[in-house]
C-alpha cells in the first residue's frame, strides 16, 4: 500500500506530525498499515511526531474492543485516530457510547471540523479530541471574514493542535510514508 501523507506544523512552522491522505476502512487497510510503520516507529518518536490516521465506523466500532488489532495500535503511542463530521451519532457528543469508549482509550481527532455534514460542537466542548482540523472549503471560504480569528481563538480553548489547512498545512508536498526520514 503506498501511503501519502501531508505535513502538520504549527502557525510558526514546527513540524508536529503527519496525517494519512486516505481514510482507513478496512481492517486489512489497516493492518497493513501499522505494518508499514514498523520500521517508521523510531524515527516517529525520535522526532516526536504525531501520525493523525482517519479512520472509518467499521475500524472505530472494531477499536472500541480489545482485539489483537486494538492491542496493535496500542504499541504504537504516536498515531491519533482521526474521526470525520459525518461519524455517526457525533452529535450526542460523549453520551455516544462508541465515541466516549474511543475517547476514553485513544487520543482522538476530528477532521473536516466545519464541512456542514453534521457540523456540532458538543463532542468538540466536551474535551473529547486532542486534536481539530479545519475543512478546507471550510476554511477557504471564512478565512477572509473578520469573525474568522474569532472562530480560531474558540476553537483553540477545547484542543491541544489546532489545524487550519493553508495555516498549518500547505507548506509541504505530500510524503511517501517510505521518505519521511527527509523531513527533518
Amino acid at each position: 500500500m503506498e501511503t501519502f501523507l501531508k505535513v502538520l506544523h504549527t502557525a510558526d512552522g514546527k513540524i508536529i506530525g503527519l496525517q494519512l491522505e486516505k481514510q482507513i476502512e478496512s481492517t486489512d487497510q489497516f493492518i497493513t498499515l501499522l505494518h508499514s510503520i514498523e520500521g517508521k516507529a523510531a524515527y516517529l518518536e525520535q522526532h516526536d511526531l504525531m501520525l493523525v490516521t482517519p479512520i472509518g465506523f467499521s475500524i472505530a466500532s472494531l477499536l472500541s474492543y480489545e482485539t489483537n488489532l486494538s492491542k496493535l495500535l496500542d504499541t504504537y503511542p504516536f498515531i491519533r485516530l482521526m474521526l470525520t463530521e459525518d461519524f455517526p451519532n457525533l452529535i450526542d457528543g460523549r453520551r455516544n457510547r462508541l465515541l466516549n469508549e474511543l475517547c476514553d482509550r485513544y487520543k482522538l481527532w476530528l477532521g473536516n471540523l466545519g464541512s456542514g455534514v453534521r457540523t456540532n460542537l458538543i463532542a468538540v466542548m466536551e474535551g473529547g479530541f486532542e486534536g481539530l482540523i479545519f475543512d478546507t472549503a471550510f476554511t477557504e471560504g471564512n478565512q477572509d471574514k473578520a469573525i474568522f480569528p474569532a472562530v480560531l481563538n474558540e476553537m483553540n480553548k477545547y484542543t491541544n493542535n489546532l489545524i487550519v489547512p493553508g495555516i498549518n498545512t500547505g507548506r509541504y508536498r505530500p510524503i511517501r510514508l517510505k521518505h519521511i526520514e527527509q523531513l527533518m
